[in-house]
């Protein structure tokens, strides 16, 4: 099974903004990434042509899943 996400947009007011961007900061700077994920993304920035074209096998799921999930950092999901 692979993992997926579909990316939300919203278009905040300056004074949301405002109320939303410590907290996105404290989000980030408390960001940690599991091995796996540092590791799949070290991987795709040497090169990003070829890291998903086993997508289809057991192995090439797991990267994608590992890669998807970086950027879904732990302390944004719960924000």
């Amino acid at each position: 099974m692979s993992t997926g996400y579909f990316w939300l947009i919203c278009h905040p007011s300056k004074q949301d903004e405002q109320i939303l961007q410590p907290l996105f900061g404290e989000a980030v700077q408390s960001a940690t990434f599991s091995p796996q994920s540092k590791a799949v993304l070290q991987r795709w920035q040497e090169n990003p042509d070829t890291l998903f074209q086993d997508r289809k096998t057991a192995a090439g799921c797991n990267t994608y899943n590992h890669f998807v999930l970086a950027f879904m950092i732990e302390s944004i999901q719960k924000l």
